[in-house]
């Protein structure tokens, strides 16, 4: 499994997933950034008064996806899988898992 180097938007997560063997939906990857296994996207401004365009998780986020995906039937139990992103934090610091998304994994 060759793991991300470029952002992406929730579409390349799903069809990251995808190419590693995993059906997951995008409500899926949602949930999981609510509780913190995730973090949020960058959102990204398409002008004025034009919206926006697709939100983007980080290259580390994408990795970070398809490692949690990996060890889900493992895990057993999302309490379990939240712990990844909870030792992702205190490996490598807040370069792939920023202090936000553990606080909310830690919650988890």
């Amino acid at each position: 499994m060759q793991l991300p180097t470029e952002p992406g938007t929730i579409d390349d997560l799903v069809a990251d997933a995808a190419a590693a063997g995993h059906q997951v939906s995008a409500r899926l990857v949602r949930d999981w950034t609510e509780l913190g296994l995730l973090d949020y996207p960058l959102r990204r401004p398409a002008g004025k008064g034009h919206g926006s365009k697709a939100a983007l998780y980080t290259a580390n986020q994408r990795g970070l996806f398809l490692t949690l995906l990996s060890k889900r039937r493992e895990a057993g139990s999302i309490r379990s899988l939240a712990r990844i992103p909870v030792f992702t934090w205190m490996y490598f610091s807040d370069e792939h898992v920023p202090l936000r998304q553990t606080r909310r994994a830690f919650m988890t």
